[in-house]
């Protein structure tokens, strides 16, 4: 599966890893949202803390999704400074 998606230095020369998801994410089961996560994870280093970026269908709205301490990091960086490009995901 393909996707965008980008991996983000913060401080302390750390990374963390990101896809863009549409905001229909946040309406699926429970069981889905998580089985979806872990497939965008496969896509990244082991081990690399994950986020997703939930977009609106308009674009208009953007949202992270993941961890409050890592949101905390990322949301403070312009969307306009992070080079997004496309992944794919390992196959099962």
């Amino acid at each position: 599966m393909k996707f965008n998606g980008a991996i983000i230095k913060v401080a302390e020369n750390k990374a963390i890893s990101l896809a863009v998801v549409d905001e229909n994410f946040k309406t699926l089961p429970a069981e889905e949202r998580v089985a979806l996560t872990q497939k965008y994870m496969t896509a990244f280093p082991k081990g690399l803390p994950f986020l997703l970026l939930v977009v609106s269908k308009d674009g208009a709205k953007e949202e992270f999704y993941g961890r409050p301490d890592l949101v905390a990091q990322v949301s403070e960086i312009p969307l306009n400074f992070i080079t997004f490009k496309t992944y794919t995901t390992k196959e099962d």
